[in-house]
């Protein structure tokens, strides 16, 4: 479906990264008004060019509501024609750019930014005192926490055994990712553990947080924010930065659809939602790059 009207319509035409990591004193909000600030320099923008906005708002958000209100505000945006605060998790990164290009190629706004930012990690307590960061992910839900079975790490690891049953993946293939991601960010003077290098062996001795999943086979939980700039592809070629095409975009959430996990279903390994999302980007794109369960395929210009 090369002809796809909205195929190739929309363009990131920047990025704006936070300094990540162990950053204290600021606020998610904060954090958020400075990546699209970030993002707008990177796009030669300036904030009156702004007519969308949409936020995921990180755990430390909180009860503060209408986030996406409270960062128009926060960032003096006036004459917003979209507006929107989104809860998709893991998806979300992929969901803001697909319903920002669909409201650009609507006509309802031309010019949005999508952002993301939190600020869950607590500075160090004083001498005496204690305080953890680590029960920011480390959720239960329902019968689950009589089992032990708390957070995101768990959900994963469930999968992963699975998949190394079923296809005979090693401990050491899991490293093997844990040390290309390293060695990328080795590269990215950004990163936060850009000067420190990972070997497989370093993999091997990591500390299990649980099985079959090491230390290093686990993200990073850090405080900043990200955003990107979204605009028409006409506009585009008239920026600063090369346009970064959009392609496709779908999503996947049938029935039976499970949040980060799928072992209610007859296969963990694949579930509905992985089966809904990719077809519907492949014939929209002539991009063979696609990812669950919402995806978003984008070309960069040459």
């Amino acid at each position: 479906m090369a002809g796809h009207p909205l195929r190739g319509a929309t363009a990131i035409v920047g990025l704006g990264i936070t300094p990540q990591g162990r950053v204290y004193g600021r606020t998610p909000l904060g954090f958020a008004v400075d990546a699209i600030q970030l993002a707008l320099e990177d796009a030669g923008l300036g904030r009156s060019d702004l007519d969308g906005l949409l936020l995921n708002p990180g755990l430390a958000w909180n009860d503060l509501g209408m986030g996406s209100f409270q960062l128009q505000q926060a960032m003096g945006l006036r004459d917003l024609h979209l507006s929107a605060t989104m809860h998709l998790g893991g998806a979300s990164a992929c969901a803001t750019i697909q319903h920002a290009a669909q409201a650009i190629a609507a006509g309802v706004c031309h010019t949005v930014a999508c952002v993301f930012s939190d600020a869950p990690l607590k500075p160090p307590a004083p001498h005496g005192e204690r305080t953890s960061s680590a029960s920011a992910y480390g959720f239960a839900r329902g019968w689950e926490q009589a089992y032990g079975f708390f957070g995101v790490n768990a959900m994963y690891a469930l999968v992963a055994r699975r998949h190394m049953h079923r296809y005979g993946t090693t401990q050491d293939h899991l490293g093997a990712v844990a040390v290309a991601q390293r060695r990328w960010a080795n590269r990215n003077p950004q990163a936060q553990l850009h000067a420190e290098a990972l070997t497989l062996d370093d993999y091997r001795r990591s500390r299990w947080i649980v099985e079959p999943l090491h230390l290093f086979d686990c993200c990073l939980v850090s405080n900043g924010g990200v955003a990107v700039i979204v605009t028409s592809a006409e506009r585009a070629r008239d920026l600063k930065q090369p346009p970064v095409y959009i392609h496709a975009f779908a999503q996947g959430l049938p029935p039976q659809h499970q949040t980060m996990t799928n072992y209610f279903t007859d296969d963990p390994l694949r579930g509905p939602a992985w089966t809904a999302s990719p077809p519907s980007a492949w014939r929209a794109s002539a991009s063979r790059t696609w990812t669950s369960p919402s995806s978003t395929t984008a070309t960069p210009s040459r």
